[in-house]
């Protein structure tokens, strides 16, 4: 039924789509793999800039709020480096 809804649809089927991000089945990897690493890093960052505010404002749920919170830069430079952007060449406010 899938193959066939995604025929009708004009969809990929869904090996098709996994290939598409993940490589192919021999385990050669796309370029496109290291987006959704870096996007992944970048969200993870995001997340720990809230927890460290938190932590700052004196309202956050856990007691390792602020150490948490310290990984932030850690996290976007990996993401940084992850894609393919030299760290220093993002100017910082």
């Amino acid at each position: 039924f899938v193959q066939r809804w995604c025929v009708a649809s004009g969809l990929p089927n869904p090996q098709t789509r996994t290939e598409r991000v993940a490589g192919d089945p021999r385990g050669a990897k796309k370029p496109v793999w290291p987006f959704y690493v870096a996007l992944s890093l970048f969200r993870g960052a995001a997340i720990l800039a809230g927890v460290r505010a938190r932590a700052a404002m004196g309202n956050a749920s856990a007691a390792n709020a602020r150490e948490a919170g310290g990984l932030v830069e850690t996290l976007a430079a990996r993401a940084l480096v992850v894609a393919g952007v030299p760290v220093g060449s993002i100017p910082r406010p």
